[in-house]
């Protein structure tokens, strides 16, 4: 009975061992390359790391996107898109392919929507990131009407990958504005206008102007000093804009007061910019089911803040309002 007690203690020691050993070597999730890098480690450490366990996840922009806004070094992102080369099978072990795969490269700019060309070819917009380009030097720009372009010429070698950061300039100080809804109904849509008002909440020193182009796009609207003397400023101010959201289809350029009477109304104020700077504002409408005339809206800026006004809509009385709802769970239920 002793030599057998012993003998499961051994077999259990092992297993325990065998264990430790396999969970150090498992592939590397984005999640544990966020988090050894948030340890303070050295970057050969964590490069010894990720080169030793592979990975065993695709590298594509959203992974990308989530190591860069999580304070991965681009060194060590180089490092994923180089390991990224590597199969993983199913425990863990990362092996090269026999056959020669293309190097990676990732371009981020800030901000984001710069269009980027490659040797004269347009091929996407930023983040961009790509494993097609043949080894050898490409010519890189990016691209935007208010913004200096930048242009750098690399080389791709071997398997190694290229990481491109950028800051871009600013033509002129610019306030953008993109606006994301989120409704369970397709079939009717949400439509949206962005003005600058001059009387805000909060003390106001800079006089904005639309850009007419606003890129070309419908979910965004884009705004510059209206002053004549754009490019030499230097200062610091603030500003705010106003904000109509529409259930269903309505004309963008028309004044706000020919325009049917909005669903809800709301200010984005005490927007600071300083310099030749861009402030960059995402407003998120999420429409609510049972209730689609009082949608949430949030918004992710660190220059401004939400402050909602009265509905400019007639008040409907509460039977009306109760027969609606009912109809709207009924339906739901269904």
């Amino acid at each position: 009975m002793r030599i057998i007690m012993i003998s499961w203690v051994m077999v259990l020691s092992l297993m325990s061992v065998i264990y430790v050993c396999y969970s150090t070597d498992t592939p590397m999730t984005p999640d544990d390359i966020i988090e050894i890098c948030s340890e303070g480690k050295s970057n050969s450490d964590i490069i010894s790391e990720i080169q030793n366990r592979g990975i065993g996840f695709e590298v594509n922009l959203s992974v990308m996107q989530k190591l860069i806004d999580n304070g991965v070094s681009p060194g060590i992102l180089e490092v994923v898109l180089s390991v990224s080369n590597r199969k993983t099978p199913k425990y863990g072990v990362s092996y090269a392919p026999s056959q020669l795969t293309n190097p990676g490269l990732t371009i981020v700019t800030n901000p984001p929507g710069m269009t980027i060309y490659i040797d004269d070819e347009k091929v996407g917009i930023t983040p961009y990131m790509s494993n097609k380009l043949a080894l050898g030097k490409h010519t890189i720009r990016a691209m935007h009407p208010l913004f200096f372009p930048k242009i750098k010429e690399i080389e791709l070698q071997g398997s190694q990958s290229a990481y491109e950061v950028w800051d871009m300039e600013p033509r002129e100080p610019i306030i953008r504005v993109r606006v994301q809804v989120t409704s369970p109904d397709e079939d009717y849509p949400w439509s949206w206008i962005v003005r600058s008002r001059e009387q805000c909440p909060d003390e106001v020193t800079l006089s904005l102007a639309p850009w007419k182009d606003a890129f070309g796009k419908q979910e965004e609207a884009v705004f510059i000093l209206s002053d004549d003397n754009k490019r030499i400023f230097k200062g610091s101010g603030s500003t705010c804009l106003e904000l109509f959201l529409w259930r269903g289809e309505v004309r963008r350029d028309l004044p706000i007061r020919e325009l049917p009477p909005c669903t809800a109304r709301y200010f984005i104020s005490n927007i600071r910019i300083k310099g030749m700077e861009i402030v960059d504002i995402l407003v998120k409408v999420e429409v609510d089911k049972i209730d689609p005339t009082q949608p949430k809206v949030t918004l992710e800026t660190t220059s401004g803040y939400l402050i909602e006004t009265q509905d400019k809509t007639a008040p409907t009385d509460p039977q009306t309002l109760r027969n609606e709802t009912l109809e709207k769970l009924d339906t739901l239920l269904k």
